[in-house]
C-alpha cells in the first residue's frame, strides 16, 4: 500500500503555468482562454493521468481479491 501512494504522490505532481491575456477581454474570451489552457493542461499530462487510472485499478483488484480470500 505505501508503494501505491508513494508511486500516485508522484504522478499527482502537476504544475501547469497559465500565459497571461490582456484585462480588456469579454467574459466569453475568458472563459475560452481557461478553457483552452485546461485542455492542453490535460493533454500535457493525458500519460500520467492514465498511469494513475492503471495504477489505482490495479490496487483496488489487489484490495478486493485480498477482501475475498
Amino acid at each position: 500500500m505505501k508503494d501505491f501512494v508513494l508511486e500516485l504522490k508522484d504522478l499527482n505532481d502537476i504544475e501547469h503555468t497559465i500565459s497571461e491575456f490582456p484585462n480588456n477581454n469579454t467574459i466569453l474570451e475568458v472563459k475560452q482562454f481557461f478553457l483552452n489552457e485546461f485542455e492542453v493542461a490535460f493533454a500535457k499530462h493525458l500519460p500520467q493521468f492514465r498511469k494513475a487510472f492503471a495504477i489505482g485499478k490495479n490496487f483496488a483488484k489487489k484490495v478486493t481479491n485480498e477482501n475475498n480470500s
